[in-house]
């Protein structure tokens, strides 16, 4: 709907309680009183066995409040920041739930699917990291629903080795890990990792089985 413009205050990055300037596309979306969501948009994100490109990676920063306006610009006072923002930082309508318990959910499906990105950018991750998973609630996935991560693969991979998927079909399938969905949209969702018994990669496979 807009961005942060730029401050009075001499300061690269924002928090709680700092005044903004906000330039809005449309000044019918700008009042005083009125609450917007602050986010970022990382990076892009691609599908790791197609190339696909499947959407963005778009982080909540915090919110804000509209205290005045004028022709051009509204001055606004950051009221709550879970990362510090910056100029050009844009702003999306309010959503009254930022943050919510999730707990776990009989899988009513039985789906396959692929570690895609992780909130991190690292090549392996373990447990309590966020991962995105190409499968969402289109595909019948609900929040609290756990994705088992399967390997068939030879535990030695030779340094330099790029390749995303090992899959070898003479060797048994394994589990190595667990991943809870704690955000379901339509053709993707965001995971956090339970256990693993290695650290995982990009581009494992996820079978979530009725149980």
């Amino acid at each position: 709907l807009g961005v942060i413009h730029g401050s009075r205050e001499d300061k690269e990055y924002f928090a709680e309680l700092d005044p903004v300037y906000v330039k809005f596309k449309s000044g019918g979306e700008a009042e005083v009183g009125k609450n917007f969501v602050v986010i970022r948009t990382i990076r892009k994100i691609f599908h790791p066995i197609t190339g696909d490109f499947k959407g963005y990676y778009t982080r909540v920063l915090g919110t804000l409040q509209i205290v005045s306006m004028d022709e051009r610009l509204a001055t606004a006072y950051i009221t709550s920041s879970m990362v510090e923002m910056k100029r050009g930082d844009r702003l999306m309508p309010w959503m009254p739930q930022l943050s919510k318990n999730v707990a776990p959910t009989p899988n009513s499906v039985e789906l396959k699917g692929y570690i895609m990105d992780s909130k991190t950018i690292l090549t392996s991750f373990g447990e309590r990291n966020i991962v995105f998973i190409d499968q969402g609630t289109a595909h019948g996935v609900q929040e609290g629903n756990v994705f088992d991560v399967i390997r068939r693969e030879d535990g030695l991979i030779e340094l330099g080795d790029k390749t995303v998927d090992h899959w070898d079909k003479n060797l048994p399938a394994e589990i190595f890990g667990r991943v809870m969905v704690i955000d379901a949209r339509p053709q993707a969702s965001t995971g956090i990792v339970l256990a693993s018994l290695r650290e995982l990669r990009i581009g494992d496979r996820l079978l979530m089985a009725l149980r």
